[in-house]
């Protein structure tokens, strides 16, 4: 299991549609968006999700500069996890915000 460490500020550049409609869901259901984004990211580090979704909904929104609070050692594995497996990192991070909406909405 990964040790909580320090948080590193990750500024990622994200489709503005994704950020906003996972930022309302987390408003709506009283969620720490960075916290949220976190925990989904210690799951995949930890071989316990795999995510593999489409995000053809938000394929035409422009992206936006967005800066997540994240423990800076999860954030540290979670770039080499991204880099060894040639997946951008940011665009995991929007297919991570789809998947907990859509888990959500499944329940």
């Amino acid at each position: 299991m990964l040790q909580k460490g320090r948080n590193v500020k990750a500024t990622l550049s994200l489709n503005s549609q994704v950020y906003r409609d996972f930022q309302s869901f987390c408003d709506e259901r009283a969620y720490m968006l960075s916290k949220k984004v976190e925990l989904v990211i210690r799951d995949i580090l930890e071989n316990k999700l795999k995510t593999s979704l489409s995000n053809k909904k938000y394929a035409k929104s422009p992206q936006q500069k967005v800066t997540l609070c994240i423990d800076s050692e999860v954030y540290a594995k979670f770039q080499k996890y991204c880099s060894e497996n040639a997946i951008m990192l940011s665009k995991k991070i929007e297919l991570i915000m789809i998947n907990i909406m859509e888990k959500e909405v499944e329940k």
